[in-house]
């Protein structure tokens, strides 16, 4: 966004119309400058699972990596859930349940 209000502002300056847009110009700077100072509040989530990737692959290789993964994904999250939830687990073993029909590898083919 700062190169992009630079670029505004050096265009603003070529064509003349500086002076008609600083005050506008200056505000939004000054806006992008208070979200910057926000950004490690706002993306804290994101940088710190980039940062535990780094760290985890750069002490415990391509294993390691693959092993902090589990923490965040949806997938094993959801089957945690299952395995945790014995009546849920039940029901999708047991055949002719509508949990047991939503199995993907109990869908006979030809079936909508």
């Amino acid at each position: 966004m700062e190169k992009s209000l630079a670029q505004l502002s050096s265009r603003a300056k070529e064509e003349k119309h500086y002076d008609d847009v600083k005050a506008e110009i200056e505000a939004i700077r000054r806006k992008v400058s208070t979200n910057k100072s926000n950004d490690l509040t706002r993306f804290k989530p994101e940088i710190r699972e980039l940062l535990e990737q780094e760290i985890v692959s750069r002490y415990y290789f391509q294993k390691g990596q693959i092993e902090a993964s589990f923490d965040d994904d949806p997938d094993i999250l959801m089957a945690l859930n299952v395995l945790n939830d014995q009546a849920r687990y039940a029901a999708l073993l047991k055949p002719g349940t509508p949990e047991a029909k939503s199995r993907p590898e109990l869908k006979k083919t030809g079936e909508k």
